[in-house]
C-alpha cells in the first residue's frame, strides 16, 4: 500500500510540476527528513496564502507541487495533506480534495481537521447536509476546541434553514476563537438577520478592527451602516440617536471612498444626515438641524444622479425632505411630478407621490392664508382656497392607491383638517367672514 502511495504521489508531483512549467528529477525512494518536509510545507503554505490574497489560482498549483514535495519527505505529515486538500478546493478539484481528506483520516483516524474538511466538502459545496452534519459533529466530538468545526456546523444549519440551532454554536465557536474575523463576521450577519442588532454590531465592529479582505470590509460596513440607522430610528434617547447616526455616516464615508459610484451609499448617508437633522430640530437647535438637512439634500441629489432612471426612491425621499423639513414645496412638487410620469410606476409610489403633493399644496395654502392675514388682503384667501382644492384632489388620488386601513385613516384625517381650513379661507375670500 505504501509503495502504491509513493508511486501515486510521485506521478501527481510530476504532473503538477508540468502544469506549472517546473521540472523535477525522478526519485526512486522516499527520504524521511522531517525538517525538509516542514520547509517545503512552509513554501507551499506561502503560495496558498498568495492565492487567497491575489485571487490567482496559479499560486494554488504551485502550492500543490510543494505540498507533495513536503509529503515526499514525510508521508505521514498531516498538515501537508490538509493544506493540499485546501489547495485542491481552491482549484475547484472537489473529488481530489475529498480523497486527500480521506487520506488524512487513514493516516490519523482522530483528525478533527480531517472530519471538518469532509464536512465542508459535503455540506457547503455538495449540499449533502446530513452527511456534512455527521462529519462536523465527529470533528467536534474529537476536538471540542475546534472552533472552525462549530463555525462550519453553524453555517450548515443556516443553509438548512435551522437558525434556532445556530445561536449556541456561534457562541461556542467565538468563545474558543474570539479573534477569528471570518467567524465574527458570519456571527454578526447571522444576528443581524435575527434582528439582534446590538449583538450583530458588536461582532461586526470587532471583525473590522481585526482586519478583513476588501470584499469583506464592504459587506461588513454595509451591514453596520444599516444596523446603525435602524438602531438610531428605534432609540428613545437623543444622545443615542446622535451616536448611532454619526457612526452610520462614518461607515457610509468609508464605503464611498471604496466605491463612489454606488447610489445606495449616498442614499443611506443622506438618511443618516436627515435623522441627525430631525434630532437637532426636536432639541430646537435649528441651525444644526438645517446644516444636516442640507447635507442630506446634497446626498439625495447625488443618489438621484447615480441611480437608474426607473428608480424613484431617491427622488421621493428628497421630495419628502423638501415637504417636511426644508419647506421647499415647489421643488418637492417638481420631483414628485417627474416620478409620477414614469411608466408602470408601482402603486405604492403613486400613493406616496399624491400624498406628498397633497401635503405640499396644503402647506402652500396655509402659508398663503397666513400671509393674507398679515396684510389683511382678501385675495390671498382666494389663492389659499385654490391650493386647498389642489390638496384635496391629490389626497383623494392618494386614497385611491392606499392599501391598508391605517393609511386610509391617516388620509381621511388630513382631508377633515383640510376641509376646516378651506371653509375658513372660503368665507374670508367671499367676505362672509374676516381674517381671524
Amino acid at each position: 500500500m505504501r509503495k502504491f502511495l509513493l508511486s501515486t504521489v510521485f506521478v501527481v508531483l510530476v504532473a503538477a510540476c508540468a502544469t506549472t512549467q517546473q521540472s523535477t528529477k525522478k526519485v526512486e525512494k522516499h527520504v524521511f527528513n522531517p525538517d525538509s518536509a516542514k520547509a517545503w510545507y512552509s513554501i507551499a503554505r506561502d503560495y496558498a496564502q498568495k492565492a487567497e490574497l491575489k485571487r490567482d489560482t496559479s499560486y494554488y498549483r504551485r502550492a500543490v507541487v510543494n505540498y507533495y514535495r513536503s509529503i515526499y519527505y514525510n508521508k505521514d505529515f498531516e498538515p501537508a495533506y490538509l493544506g493540499l486538500a485546501k489547495a485542491y478546493l481552491g482549484l475547484g478539484m472537489i473529488d481530489s480534495a475529498k480523497a486527500i481528506y480521506n487520506k488524512v483520516l487513514e493516516i490519523n483516524p482522530s483528525s478533527s481537521k480531517g472530519y471538518q474538511g469532509l464536512g465542508f466538502v459535503y455540506g457547503i459545496i455538495e449540499k449533502n447536509y446530513p452527511e456534512a452534519e455527521k462529519y462536523y459533529k465527529k470533528a467536534i466530538e474529537i476536538d471540542p476546541s475546534n472552533a472552525d468545526a462549530y463555525f462550519g456546523l453553524a453555517k450548515l444549519y443556516e443553509k438548512e434553514g435551522k437558525p434556532e440551532l445556530c445561536d449556541t454554536l456561534y457562541e461556542q465557536a467565538i468563545a474558543k476563537k474570539p479573534d477569528f474575523a471570518p467567524l465574527l463576521k458570519s456571527a454578526g450577519l447571522f444576528y443581524r438577520e435575527k434582528g439582534e442588532l446590538e449583538k450583530s454590531t458588536d461582532y461586526l465592529e470587532k471583525a473590522l478592527t481585526i482586519g478583513v479582505s476588501k470584499k469583506g470590509e464592504k459587506e461588513i460596513r454595509n451591514a453596520l451602516l444599516d444596523n446603525y440607522i435602524k438602531m438610531a430610528q428605534s432609540a428613545k434617547d437623543n444622545d443615542k440617536k446622535i451616536e448611532y447616526y454619526t457612526k452610520a455616516v462614518s461607515h457610509a464615508d468609508s464605503l464611498i471612498k471604496i466605491d463612489s459610484t454606488k447610489y445606495l451609499y449616498y442614499f443611506r448617508r443622506a438618511t443618516a444626515y436627515e435623522g441627525l437633522g430631525d434630532v437637532y430640530r426636536s432639541e430646537k437647535q435649528l441651525k444644526k438641524a438645517l446644516k444636516y438637512y442640507k447635507l442630506a439634500e446634497s446626498d439625495y441629489n447625488k443618489a438621484i444622479q447615480l441611480a437608474s432612471s426607473d428608480n424613484p426612491l431617491p427622488a421621493m425621499k428628497l421630495a419628502s425632505l423638501y415637504v417636511y423639513s426644508l419647506k421647499n414645496y415647489g421643488k418637492a412638487k417638481e420631483l414628485v411630478n417627474k416620478v409620477l410620469s414614469i411608466g408602470n410606476l408601482n402603486d405604492a409610489y403613486k400613493y406616496w407621490g399624491y400624498l406628498l403633493l397633497g401635503e405640499a399644496d396644503y402647506r402652500i395654502g396655509y402659508n398663503i392664508y397666513r400671509e393674507g392675514k398679515k396684510k389683511r388682503d382678501y385675495k390671498y384667501a382666494c389663492d389659499a382656497v385654490s391650493s386647498y382644492d389642489n390638496a384635496k384632489k391629490n389626497y383623494n388620488n392618494a386614497l385611491n392607491y392606499a392599501t391598508d386601513t391605517g393609511t386610509k385613516q391617516t388620509i381621511l384625517k388630513r382631508l377633515d383638517s383640510l376641509e376646516k381650513s378651506r371653509k375658513l379661507a372660503y368665507r374670508v375670500c367671499h367676505r362672509i367672514a374676516t381674517y381671524k
